[in-house]
């Protein structure tokens, strides 16, 4: 069950990378409708949005950490350590992103 989570999120990250890969900046003159907010500091506190190249960096360790996720209990000698796997996984990508955030 945890892995079809994962892939679901896994597609669902895979078409917003797409779209943020032909979408303007929100402060681009011809930005319309659905514009990223790429350094204009609406994003907030979140630093993948400073611009369009660590966002596309931080989805790309996102979408690998994910894959590696829900992969990694096809991988492993027994059930018990797939979740394991799966679970180590999923909750260190995120904190990955984090750190390298407090690095940039």
């Amino acid at each position: 069950m945890g892995q079809i989570v994962l892939l679901i999120l896994f597609a669902a990250l895979s078409a917003d990378l797409f779209s943020a890969l032909h979408v303007l900046p929100c402060g681009h003159p011809d930005a319309g409708h659905g514009c990223y907010p790429w350094g204009t500091g609406a994003g907030g506190s979140f630093w993948y949005y400073r611009s369009k190249e660590l966002y596309v960096g931080s989805a790309l360790v996102q979408l690998i950490g994910i894959a590696l996720a829900a992969f990694a209990p096809l991988w492993a000698p027994n059930p018990r350590s797939g979740l394991l796997a799966l679970i180590l996984i999923a909750v260190s990508v995120p904190l990955l992103i984090q750190v390298i955030g407090l690095i940039l």
